[in-house]
Order: C-alpha cells, then sequence, then structure tokens
C-alpha cells in the first residue's frame, strides 16, 4: 500500500473516531444524568449500559487526585501518538491518534473524561469500569500495532532461515508466507489441534502455489 493511501485511511479512521465520541460524548452530556444507568438497547439488555461518569484520571481511575498531571502526561502521549503516525501512518496508527485526541480534548475544555459505556459480562470489576469510543480506537490501534510487529518479526525471521539454509538467497513472498505459516504450526504452546490442522493445510497449498 502506498504511503499516500496509507496516509488517507488513517487520517479518515482518525477523524472518525474522534468525531463519533465527541458526538456520543454531547449526546450522554444532554439526555443522560451524571451518574445515571441505562440500557443502551432492549436487545442487549443488561450486557451492554450507557452511563455518564466523570473520569479525571486515566484507566481505572489512576492519578485522578491530580489532574493537571494527567493532562499533561496525556499531552505528551498524544503528541507521541502524533509523531508515530507520521512516521509510521496507517489504519492502526491512526485509530490510536483518533482516540488519544478524543480524550485529550475532554481534558484540555473539561478537565476529565466523558465515559459512557458499560459492560456486564459477569464480572463486577468489569461492570465498575466505564468507556468510551475513543478508548475503543486506541485499543484497536494498539493491538494492531502489536500484531503488525509480531507479524514482521515472524516474517523476518522466517526470511533469516531460508537465507540461512540456502546460500543467502532471499525467499519469493509466497515462500516467506509458507516458513512464517509453519513456524506457527511449530511452536509448542499450541494444543488446538483442529486449528493446527487448518494451518497445516493452508500450507501445504501455500506449497503448492509456490
Amino acid at each position: 500500500m502506498k504511503r499516500t493511501t496509507r496516509y488517507l485511511l488513517g487520517g479518515v479512521l482518525a477523524g472518525g473516531i474522534f468525531a463519533a465520541d465527541r458526538i456520543a460524548k454531547s449526546a450522554v452530556k444532554k439526555h443522560v444524568p451524571e451518574g445515571k444507568r441505562m440500557l443502551l438497547s432492549p436487545k442487549t439488555g443488561r450486557l451492554v449500559e450507557v452511563n455518564h461518569v466523570r473520569n479525571y484520571g486515566m484507566a481505572r481511575n489512576a492519578g485522578e487526585s491530580d489532574p493537571a498531571a494527567v493532562r499533561r502526561l496525556t499531552t505528551a502521549l498524544t503528541a507521541g501518538a502524533g509523531a508515530l503516525f507520521a512516521a509510521k501512518p496507517g489504519p492502526s496508527t491512526g485509530l490510536l491518534l483518533g482516540g488519544a485526541a478524543g480524550n485529550l480534548l475532554d481534558r484540555w475544555q473539561d478537565g476529565y473524561v466523558t465515559d459512557y459505556l458499560s459492560f456486564d459480562l459477569g464480572d463486577p470489576e468489569l461492570k465498575d469500569l466505564s468507556f468510551n469510543v475513543a478508548d475503543f480506537g486506541i485499543f484497536a490501534g494498539a493491538g494492531g500495532l502489536a500484531a503488525g510487529a509480531a507479524l514482521s518479526d515472524l516474517h523476518r525471521q522466517a526470511r533469516r532461515e531460508y537465507a540461512a539454509s540456502h546460500d543467502g538467497e532471499a525467499p519469493s513472498a509466497g515462500r516467506t508466507a509458507l516458513l512464517a505459516v509453519q513456524s506457527v504450526i511449530r511452536l509448542p504452546s499450541r494444543r488446538n489441534h483442529r486449528s493446527h490442522g487448518t494451518l497445516q493445510r493452508f500450507a501445504d497449498l501455500l506449497q503448492r502455489r509456490d
């Protein structure tokens, strides 16, 4: 994917997350009294609830006793997310930047972040936590970056192993994918035999195509 396309895609996702979060926060402030919990939809029941919570800190209210310090820290982190997007544009960095910017604007405007979604999955501690769309952008962006880094390491390792056993010859793209899949199959921690069989069939398919 061209760098310009990555910038465009990442920018659209960043703007989308930021805008969706602003709209949701505005609606919650207008229609949901602070501290009140209500169903998002009758279909979801208590699984997903809308509430109105002021978060002066960060995750799990860390640092809530010093909102100014939290604001300085999150400003630096958001600047870092912007620098990361500039250096490595794409969907993951765009989501990360959009989410970070959405919550940072709250801190500068209101002195706190407005959270409005909670989940009842049977865990009392999880039910007490509240989130917003910006948080989900941050989670998705960070997860995408972690997954991308793991896949890149896997591909680099596969290419090095192939080159070492073939007098420095670089493998084709298909061969690299095959070697990466085979390295996953060899992981000793894999105990799901059905998944193992699926990966093995995929590796066999790549072997025939390469």
